[in-house]
């Protein structure tokens, strides 16, 4: 009887989270990049072409433009000028597709409300099944009331509320990432056949969710070499290497199944070179770090040899020529970085130290209590458990990883190592009632902060960063203004009665404002000695000019990613 109820809490735990995430779903604009996974998504869909957004594999993009084959958008002529001018296989054509995105919403006679809900909600369905994931690894190996433990923390957690119902694909790396390393426990407990087959569907699934799931294997020669090291029996290891051979070999059928078995191949190109720099020039102002697609997986060593990528490429063609573009595009992001904001520097470099200092600041308080307890535990316990124990290195070599990267642009981007954590947690409340009552003691008050801060959990800071309200001077982007937040705009605006306010909110585009602020001034056309109300997201604010900031006084929040003031002559 007990063991009914706990169950009945666990799942109903996940539909509150459910309810909550479509109720966002309606509340929040579309951030930056939905737009652009979106509409790829039913292009992948319609036309079985992959050509826009390769920078993501193909799965979460199609399953969030499922809804739309219903509704039947239109696509206008503009919007298929833009995918005309997208055949170049080594031309990135991210302008294009945002172009795309923006005139499927807002200027072909569509309902971008609609189609963003409607988009949100196979996204909702994801987050749903990874927090059943939790849940059913928790029960199996610790009991209902680890569950209950594991599942609570995952459910009320900012972050993953934050994400859970947007048309990215942190979600769905996080779901694949956790199955691939509770697989790899598997297979290392017991190497058998069923347990490969069961690591490369879930490598697969994480990656052709993201292209980061590469982060995996570093995990997986760490685990291997661990394994090996506790059990020195030959058989063993050749037997878990023969099924780890065939878990890759499924995982590239998975890849294959998710372009539907083609996709145009990598050109046979006989200069490299010149492809890549005709390619640069399609526009004159494209970055190099985004023009070149395949070159930083292939022609790595020599700038100019284009021998070897002829060599190379016969075994390209093992994977869809997209999915390889899209990785090459990510490895050089990753490796070049992009315009950062951290605690008043900016940087297009990025810091190693980024990544744990937002887990440490936009992690709520009561979840890094348990998480440092469970790590305490998983080391002094006299009783080892390797479950728990892999679990938490795979959030170390994760997180570790990421620190390695120059494009820091979010919490989001370590969102797979939340579950193993709260999975962690969950172990530790198997060990003693006590432990057990603390960890629900520690859910309650994390209960209290996901009331107290809903709706504004893509904002949410920790009391060691002075709350929410000073997120602004410590880390912006998807940390905490990300486009989400122009319906609030719009109500704040109407509530005070404001009219013609400048606005410096370049996330969506002009149109996303035309259609949700209407009567609005660029800050950017703000001349010395004019007056009235400035919107500025958090992101823009700091990035103002010093002359233009002494212009603005009495600053203020309207939500926790944008800011409000009063211009002054």
């Amino acid at each position: 009887m007990m063991k009914t109820l706990v169950l009945v809490g666990c799942v109903l735990v996940l539909f509150i989270q459910a309810s909550i995430q479509i109720r966002l779903a309606a509340l929040d604009t579309p951030t930056t990049d939905e737009p652009v996974h979106l509409s790829a998504g039913y292009t992948y869909l319609t036309r079985h072409d992959y050509r826009f957004n390769p920078e993501h594999p193909p799965l979460i993009k199609t399953l969030a433009a499922l809804p739309l084959l219903w509704v039947k958008p239109v696509i206008s002529s503009p919007a298929e000028a833009q995918w005309d001018q997208s055949t170049n296989f080594f031309y990135d054509s991210w302008r294009e597709n945002r172009a795309f995105g923006e005139m499927l919403l807002y200027q072909s006679d569509n309902n971008p409300d609609q189609l963003i809900f409607l988009g949100r909600l196979p996204m909702i369905a994801v987050t749903f099944l990874l927090g059943l994931t939790v849940l059913l690894i928790a029960w199996r190996h610790w009991g209902p009331w680890s569950a209950l433990v594991a599942t609570t923390f995952f459910a009320f957690d900012p972050t993953v509320n934050a994400h859970g119902h947007l048309v990215t694909t942190d979600v769905g790396l996080s779901l694949g990432f956790l199955l691939s390393v509770y697989s790899t426990w598997r297979l290392l407990d017991r190497p058998t056949w069923r347990n490969g087959l069961y690591l490369g569907l879930s490598f697969g699934l994480a990656l052709i969710s993201k292209h980061t799931a590469i982060i995996f294997l570093p995990f997986l020669v760490v685990a291997l070499l661990w394994a090996f090291w506790l059990r020195f029996d030959n058989s063993y290891r050749w037997s878990v290497l023969a099924k780890v051979g065939v878990a890759f070999i499924v995982s590239m059928i998975v890849i294959w199944a998710s372009f539907g078995f083609h996709d145009r191949s990598v050109p046979a190109t006989s200069s490299i070179t010149t492809s890549i720099s005709e390619a640069k020039n399609q526009i004159s102002e494209v970055s190099a770090g985004h023009a070149i697609a395949i070159k930083s997986t292939v022609d790595v060593v020599n700038a100019q040899d284009d021998s070897l990528y002829r060599l190379i490429r016969p075994l390209l063609l093992l994977l869809p020529g997209d999915y390889l573009k899209g990785l090459g595009l990510v490895l050089g992001h990753t490796s070049n970085g992009q315009s950062s904001f951290l605690l008043g520097q900016t940087s297009n470099t990025g810091w190693w130290y980024y990544f744990p200092l937002l887990f440490l600041l936009k992690t709520p308080l009561p979840t890094l209590i348990a998480v440092f307890a469970s790590f305490f535990l998983l080391w002094r316990f006299p009783v080892k458990d390797r479950l728990a124990q892999t679990l938490v290195l795979g959030a170390v070599v994760f997180l570790g990883a990421a620190c390695l990267s120059k494009a820091n642009l979010g919490i989001r981007h370590i969102l797979p190592v939340y579950p193993l954590l709260f999975l962690g947690i969950g172990w530790a409340a198997s060990l003693t009632p006590k432990i057990r009552l603390t960890a629900f003691a520690l859910a309650v008050w994390l209960l209290i902060i996901y009331i107290a801060t809903f709706p504004n959990y893509l904002g949410y800071f920790n009391e060691l960063a002075g709350s929410s309200a000073q997120g602004y001077k410590i880390a912006t982007d998807s940390n905490l203004d990300w486009g989400q937040d122009l319906k609030r705009i719009g109500q704040y605006l109407d509530d005070n009665n404001i009219q013609n306010p400048y606005v410096e909110y370049g996330w969506l585009g002009n149109s996303a404002l035309n259609y949700y602020l209407g009567s609005y001034r660029l800050l950017s056309d703000y001349q010395s000695g004019d007056t009235g109300t400035a919107i500025i997201g958090a992101s823009a604010y700091n990035q103002l000019s010093s002359d233009l900031l002494s212009h603005c006084f009495n600053l203020k929040e309207i939500t926790p990613g944008v800011l409000t003031c009063q211009l002054r002559p």
